[in-house]
């Protein structure tokens, strides 16, 4: 009970995360405007997050081949401040894994 009573009450983590997330990578979009205004915020943050994967699947031409050394250096710079989000979701999602199989360990049938 107490497992499930954290599990629910750290459930805003991720959420959050990802909101700040989006937040930053939104924020950059309208900062770089027109040169990434043809992408779709969708492509962009795709490019974003995973740019050489995003390339590779998509077919689409990176973004950053159009983009001047400043821009380029604050799109690495949100890279690095967006990493936090990707540590913070997976240890939520050990630790809840851990907090929901907690019980089913407790339970020794005999």
């Amino acid at each position: 009970m107490l497992a499930r009573t954290i599990l629910l009450s750290s459930l805003p983590t991720p959420f959050l995360a990802c909101a700040y997330w989006h937040y930053k990578v939104f924020t950059l979009y309208k900062q770089l405007g027109p040169r990434v205004r043809s992408l779709g915020y969708y492509w962009f943050s795709t490019q974003v997050q995973t740019p050489s994967l995003a390339t590779q699947l998509f077919g689409t031409v990176d973004f950053s081949s159009y983009l001047s050394k400043d821009d380029l250096a604050h799109v690495a710079l949100v890279r690095r401040n967006v990493r936090v989000v990707h540590v913070v979701v997976a240890l939520w999602m050990i630790v809840a894994v851990a907090l929901f199989c907690l019980p089913a360990l407790g339970d020794n049938p005999t």
